[in-house]
């Protein structure tokens, strides 16, 4: 009689013994040491096509860039949009005269329509998100009955 693991009853023809576990194990060995032979050769070729294709895909990336430098530049200067001004002192600042110039009589027009007596917001004219700044700066007085100016003189 055979050794045998206890797995089945005699003369069922499911009674495994321990030469066919071992033998199923080396048939099984072979079957993976197959595999992994495979996998390497596989993983090496995959390695050295990458390698191969680095170059090539590296060259082909080159002459792109050489082709998109040559359609953005023109007789060696960059093509589109200038660059923008630089100050004629290098560190100056730079100057917003008239800017400032059109806001500031924006502003001495909208305070030609208060006068001592108080005015409603409602009746103001013209850019009213100002009159919070003019009462901060002193030239305008929120009373309850509305703004009032005061003797602060406003230069243009």
């Amino acid at each position: 009689m055979s050794e045998t693991n206890g797995i089945g009853r005699p003369g069922s023809g499911k009674y495994v013994t321990v030469a066919k576990i071992e033998r199923l194990l080396a048939e099984h060995r072979e079957i993976v040491r197959g595999l992994e032979t495979t996998l390497r050769l596989l993983t090496a070729e995959a390695h050295a096509s990458s390698h191969a294709r680095a170059a090539q895909t590296f060259t082909a990336a080159l002459k792109h860039e050489a082709v998109r430098h040559a359609r953005l530049t023109a007789n060696g200067k960059r093509t589109g949009r200038p660059p923008k001004r630089k100050p004629e002192v290098a560190g100056a600042p730079r100057r917003y005269t008239a800017k400032i110039h059109n806001q500031r009589a924006a502003t001495a027009k909208l305070l030609t329509q208060f006068s001592e007596e108080p005015r409603a917001l409602a009746a103001v004219k013209g850019n009213r998100r100002t009159l919070g700044s003019l009462v901060r700066r002193g030239y305008l007085v929120n009373g309850p009955e509305g703004y009032t100016r005061t003797a602060k003189e406003f230069i243009v």
